[in-house]
């Protein structure tokens, strides 16, 4: 499936990192990516949600823990930025949240 659109999401130390958009129901493909559960606001504008990273999508979608709380504040899309690296997974996903502090990680990891 092609992507809705690109999004650039930026990180607290200033990296800047390119996801694609889909709708939140598309089927997932293996391997590793940072993802982000988004809501789109009244203005057309996308609102992030939650901020993950997976060293398998398809596997971790299949029974994602925050799916249900992020619906209900208006899940309708997810944003997947492939093409990283595992040794830096946890740093990058950490780098984001504490840019964008989404309502549904309930932790900000320092860093």
């Amino acid at each position: 499936m092609e992507p809705i659109t690109v999004l650039t999401f930026h990180g607290k130390n200033g990296s800047t990192y390119r996801f694609n958009l889909y709708p939140k129901n598309i089927r997932f493909n293996k391997g590793p990516a940072l993802y982000s559960f988004l809501a789109k606001t009244k203005e057309g504008k996308y609102r992030v949600l939650y901020i993950g990273q997976t060293i398998d999508m398809a596997e971790r979608m299949s029974d994602h823990h925050k799916w249900a709380e992020a619906t209900r504040f208006g899940f309708e899309y997810i944003a997947i930025c492939r093409g990283v690296s595992l040794l830096t997974l946890d740093s990058d996903e950490a780098n984001l949240i504490q840019y964008y502090h989404p309502r549904c990680n309930e932790v900000v990891p320092r860093g």
